[in-house]
Parts: C-alpha cells; structure tokens; sequence
C-alpha cells in the first residue's frame, strides 16, 4: 500500500497570527503477508515556519496518530516504521496491535534559539472489536506511548509516557 501526502502552507490577508511559510511532503509505504504489514515512512517539512492547523484539530499528515507530538516543526525531517498484527490470521478475528516508531530530526525551533533538536515516540497499541451479539462493533484499544526529545528546558513539549483507553463505536449506516 501507498499513501502520499503533500500539504503548501502560507498566510492570505494581513497575517495577524505571524508569517507562515510551509511544504510539508509526506510518503508512507506498506507491505501485507498474512497477518503481517509492515510501514515505512518519510515526511519532511521545509520553509521557516511549523505546519499550521487548526488547535484541536489534528493535520491529516504521517504523524496523525501520534500521542505526544505532531513532528511538525520547521525544517522538521521525521522517519516512522510500523508493525501490525491482524491476529485474525490466527483464529482470533476483531484482535489487532501494533508497534510505532517515529523519530523527527533537524528541527528549528527559533523561540528557543536551537536548532538540529531531535524528538522520537514509541507506541504499542493492542484493540479489540466485538465480532458479534448485541454490542457488535463495539471496540476497545489500549495504546501506550513513549515519547523523549533533547527540546531546550521551557519548551512546551517534554519528555513524557501516557497510556490511553479508547471505547470505539463503528455505527454502520448503509
């Protein structure tokens, strides 16, 4: 499988939130063999400014998933490798996990006068999806995420670990 994105950033109008000037390219590809896929991936940010998006919202880029970080900062050059399980392949249908590593390198960050900084997260998730009976659909993941970076003191990401519980529903509608 393939999926490429690009995205072209810059400011319209009287520029009131700051000078925005963004590419962002991004390619991911994977390969299935049973239960197995595994992703490799490239996305590289250039111009001066990070990726814009709305706060609250997530950019449909590579690192959408990603816990900690969106590893969208300027100059930004992040590598991601993807393991899944569909254990389907073994008799347990409704079973997935995963395993992700994305690391982001060459990152500017003007506010705090660095520059080549370097962040990476590690994440396994293991979900469920009920196959049948009256909560059919009904899905549960448990995802743990591991995230480290060499960011100045004062920056606003740190070096953290979560663990998160999602309760999923897929209502088919057709």
């Amino acid at each position: 499988s393939s999926d490429l994105r690009s995205f072209f950033s810059r400011e319209d109008g009287s520029a009131k939130a700051g000078r925005v000037d963004n590419r962002n390219l991004s390619a991911l590809f994977g390969y299935k063999f049973g239960g197995h896929r595994v992703s490799l991936g490239y996305m590289h940010s250039s111009g001066d400014t990070a990726t814009p998006y709305i706060s609250g919202t997530e950019l449909m880029g590579m690192s959408e998933l990603t816990m900690s970080s969106d590893f969208l900062n300027a100059k930004e050059r992040t590598w991601q490798a993807i393991y899944d399980y569909d254990f389907a392949a073994s008799g347990v249908p409704g079973l997935k996990s995963r395993l992700r590593y994305v690391r982001g390198d060459h990152i500017e960050l003007a506010a705090f006068n660095a520059s080549e900084r370097k962040e990476r997260e590690f994440q396994m998730e293991l979900g469920y999806v009920l196959q049948s009976g009256p909560l059919k659909n009904l899905g549960l993941v448990a995802r743990k995420s591991i995230y480290r970076n060499d960011f100045p003191a004062g920056a606003a990401f740190r070096d953290e670990n979560q663990t998160r519980f999602l309760v999923l529903y897929t209502l088919p509608i057709w």
